[in-house]
């Protein structure tokens, strides 16, 4: 990231559910971004149902974007291919306002097979 730096980077992107396995290391990463080599944008593209309430209470100042994707949208393709049972949509719109609340700005990507 200090390589990145020294080449005048002024934006980050952290991309799929990885960066959420280990929440301790992406927190760092957030902070580190931030407050060390001030970074004008955080951006970070994952799966929704990897967002907590908690994380976005502590870290959501040093997020720009947060951004979600859905595969499909229909509730009996999502269990057929092990993506959850319930609503996706309703489970979006939650997640929308929570976003909303902590002021991170939104995205969504769909992909459709």
């Amino acid at each position: 990231l200090i390589l990145l730096k020294t080449v005048d980077i002024k934006k980050i992107n952290f991309i799929s559910r990885e960066p959420f396995l280990d929440k301790q290391y992406l927190k760092k990463i957030i902070n580190y971004c931030k407050k060390i080599l001030y970074l004008k944008s955080v951006f970070i593209i994952i799966n929704n149902n990897l967002i907590t309430r908690k994380f976005l209470a502590r870290y959501a100042r040093n997020i720009d974007i947060l951004a979600i994707f859905y595969t499909f949208f229909n509730k009996y393709i999502n269990i057929k291919i092990n993506r959850g049972s319930s609503n996706q949509v309703l489970k979006l719109y939650k997640i929308q306002d929570l976003y909303y609340k902590h002021d991170i700005n939104f995205k969504l990507n769909i992909i459709v097979y």
